[in-house]
């Protein structure tokens, strides 16, 4: 809850009704949509109808994905992606009070891929396939199991 409210989130994508309840969403001032990953039935999906954030079901959030017009707002975005810049935050755990945002840059983010690249060529590639066990919330995840397959797409 901390750190949605903090990074201002706007859009929680959530893989349980347990999950959910961890949630005031009255509180959650940026939040706008709420994504089910999880199979809901109707009855459940209208009973999480609320007046804060619209609820989707994943089906439903690609689906509105598939219609909307992106590629002008990702140019523009690319167009203002800057070195030093900050391309991601990643929290601490919090162990010793409230967890601390870490901002890191695009820079930083795309040497330490192309270093992975540089370390581990056999790993690089588009062939490869594994199995991730980390959560994205860390720091290692979001670079093996996001940012690396983004460097693959690009080059």
């Amino acid at each position: 809850m901390y750190i949605a409210d903090h990074s201002e989130c706007s859009c929680l994508v959530i893989d349980s009704l347990e999950q959910f309840k961890k949630y005031d969403l009255s509180t959650l001032k940026h939040l706008k949509a709420v994504v089910f990953t999880c199979e809901l039935s109707s009855q459940q999906l209208k009973s999480l109808t609320n007046p804060y954030v619209t609820v989707y079901t994943w089906k439903n959030f690609l689906e509105i994905g598939k219609k909307a017009k992106v590629e002008l707002e990702l140019h523009d975005r690319q167009v203002m992606q800057q070195p030093g810049n900050c391309c991601n935050i990643v929290y601490t755990s919090g162990t010793t009070g409230t967890p601390k945002a870490v901002m890191l840059s695009h820079d930083n983010m795309t040497w330490i891929v192309r270093a992975l690249k540089d370390q581990f060529p056999e790993f690089m590639t588009d062939r490869q396939r594994g199995v991730s066990y980390l959560p994205l919330s860390h720091i290692a995840g979001q670079v093996i199991d996001i940012m690396c397959k983004l460097y693959l797409v690009i080059i």
